[in-house]
């Protein structure tokens, strides 16, 4: 998803006039975040991204077909990542550390202290070698889905393309 542009908290961010860019690990994390929150269907440009967290967050399923779904959900959204970028490169460049060469591991787990949350964990390595391991608390607060990632906050209210 080569958006270049830094966003933040669901906007695009500018500092003093000048609009921010990103690039090659950050941008990779950033484009995880917004595959992971997007629901899928939900892009009239791209409708199979996304996660179908939105589905499976709060129905009655037994909480270890609820993990599989959001995991299943979380290898389909990084697959279809790796499809764009592989697609993307026949017409443009793409930095080495914002492309995914393999998916590690994918684990979901509810934390016993907060059963609201679920806690999703990827790694995988980039196309520069590099090892790339994240962590993502996934929340429902109302309608709103926010997923936090190290020390950034990324929520569904503001909306992704």
């Amino acid at each position: 998803m080569s958006f270049d542009l830094r966003l933040f908290n669901g906007d695009i961010k500018v500092t003093n006039g000048v609009l921010e860019k990103v690039s090659g690990t950050e941008k990779l994390v950033q484009d995880l975040v917004r595959a992971f929150l997007t629901p899928k269907g939900s892009s009239k440009f791209y409708p199979e991204i996304g996660t179908l967290v939105g589905d499976v967050i709060g129905r009655n399923y037994p909480d270890d077909v609820t993990m599989v779904k959001i995991e299943d959900s979380f290898k389909d959204a990084l697959r279809f990542l790796i499809n764009k970028q592989e697609k993307q490169l026949v017409v443009q460049n793409l930095d080495s550390g914002e492309r995914i060469l393999q998916i590690l591991s994918v684990r979901a787990e509810r934390p016993s202290s907060d059963p609201r949350q679920i806690n999703d964990f990827v790694a995988i390595v980039t196309d520069s070698g590099d090892v790339i391991e994240r962590s993502f608390k996934i929340a429902q607060d109302a309608s709103v889905f926010v997923a936090k990632s190290n020390s950034s906050t990324f929520s569904t209210e503001g909306g992704f393309v």
